[in-house]
């Protein structure tokens, strides 16, 4: 299931409903860092008081070591999950939109994008995504 984009984005892939459709338990706990993935028990733990925003990206990394069944963490298994946090979250017509609508304000596109810096900076450095926006916004600009 998506739920409805901002304004005119295309409707947006839903952690909370990929957490649910998985049967993974989402729970928030006082823990340190944004997210914990507990495999064996089919349990994601989030930071309690996060924004939206940022427990929405959150999730979905922490969804992403559920979808490669990570039991381990190390820095090429974390960015493994953060490049495919990203493709779920972010959409090539969704950052070609933001583009043409505001181009010298990409600091506003995580807002449209509902996505964390990190999250956007993590999906334009994949060559694959960089590739494909620049041909969408050929056709468009």
């Amino acid at each position: 299931m998506m739920s409805e984009g901002r304004g005119s984005l295309s409707p947006m892939w839903s952690p909370d409903f990929y957490a649910a459709e998985h049967g993974i338990e989402v729970v928030e706990d006082d823990i340190p860092e944004t997210g914990r993935y507990y495999h064996a028990h089919r349990l994601i733990a989030l930071r309690t008081g996060m924004t939206a925003l940022s427990r929405r990206c959150a999730l979905a990394h922490e969804l992403a070591h559920h979808h490669y069944g990570d039991t381990c963490t190390s820095p090429r298994i974390e960015a493994r999950a953060d490049r495919w946090a990203a493709n779920r979250l972010i959409r090539v017509s969704d950052v070609v939109r933001c583009a043409v609508e505001r181009p010298e304000h990409p600091e506003h596109w995580c807002d449209e994008l509902m996505v964390t810096p990190h999250m956007l900076r993590t999906w334009i450095s994949n060559p694959n995504n960089h590739r494909r926006a620049e041909q969408l916004w050929r056709l468009v600009a």
